[in-house]
């Protein structure tokens, strides 16, 4: 019997084009193998949701719905945005699955992703890939706080996790226990990590590819991640940079025929200006960080 994956994306009415999008790059780069796709909103209203089943009918995207409120959010997230909800999945899907794939709803599957469904997780709870941080005495001190040394901290806005050893070790309610225990800097993802600890399984960094290392295409990037706030980080943004065009475009057609055609901003000259000002200016001063990043990252699993 083939084993059973998901894909699922969560996601605010704000960013339901984007998560829609991340779900119709991910289904169109699962060709040869076998995903069921979820997409968890939160307070979505009658316009949102006849907005969803338009853009599921356009694409033939075969998409199950969860729809939830606030008040249906366990209470230890339910102050937090809808990207806790993916601390909440262990009741939302179920226990029915081998491998499940998170995916944020800025991201954009750019290449086949069934090599993750075959990976070995060698006992671990979940894959991922390195979180970009500075090498500098805050990070660090971060770290140290959470259980963890500098450099083993991941990036949950594309993970792969261990459903059944997951759901057995109850790490979605551990999380969740956590999170509305103490203060976090990124309360979800902070949280993740302290439980997870050293369980998890690097993935080269093309898998989860953040706005650092957009114009390194040696690193092979599968899934583009658009990491960040300012001008030019964003495809669908006005300030969309010369780099992104290829990701642009796809947003402009998955989206023309929708009712959310306008979520794609007329590009603007000036802003377009000052986002590859922005970017030149950034990729100078995040050199040194990205090769010391590099150095450090050492992926267990060649994929």
């Amino acid at each position: 019997m083939t084993p059973l994956n998901a894909i699922v994306a969560c996601c605010d009415t704000r960013m339901l084009p984007g998560a829609c999008c991340a779900l119709l790059a991910a289904f169109q780069h699962t060709q040869t193998c076998t995903a069921k796709l979820f997409l968890v909103v939160r307070d979505a209203s009658q316009l949102d949701r006849l907005a969803i089943e338009e853009f599921l009918k356009i694409h033939r995207l075969p998409v199950e719905v969860i729809y939830v409120t606030v008040d249906d959010m366990f209470d230890e997230i339910k102050s937090f945005g809808a990207y806790a909800l993916r601390l909440q999945l262990d009741a939302l899907l179920g226990d029915n699955f081998e491998r499940v794939l998170y995916l944020d709803s800025d991201t954009l599957a750019i290449a086949d992703l069934c090599p993750l469904f075959k990976i070995d997780f060698q006992g671990r709870l979940l894959a991922a890939v390195d979180d970009f941080m500075k090498e500098i005495p805050h990070n660090i001190n971060r770290c140290k706080s959470l259980g963890i040394r500098f450099g083993q901290y991941f990036n949950s806005g594309i993970l792969l996790l261990n459903w059944p050893l997951m759901m057995k070790e109850q790490t979605f309610e551990r999380t969740r226990n956590v999170i509305s225990s103490r203060k976090l800097r990124i309360p979800d993802q902070d949280a993740l990590n302290q439980i997870i600890a050293n369980r998890w399984l690097r993935l080269p960094v093309g898998w989860n590819f953040g706005s650092p290392f957009h114009s390194r295409i040696s690193l092979k990037p599968r899934i583009v991640h658009f990491t960040g706030g300012g001008k030019g980080r964003k495809p669908w943004e006005s300030g969309s940079i010369g780099l992104h065009k290829s990701y642009r475009t796809f947003y402009v057609s998955a989206l023309a025929k929708t009712q959310w055609s306008s979520f794609v901003q007329p590009s603007n000259a000036l802003d377009r200006l000052q986002g590859e000002i922005r970017a030149v200016i950034e990729a100078i001063r995040r050199f040194s960080n990205v090769i010391g990043f590099l150095k450090r990252h050492k992926p267990e699993v060649d994929i």
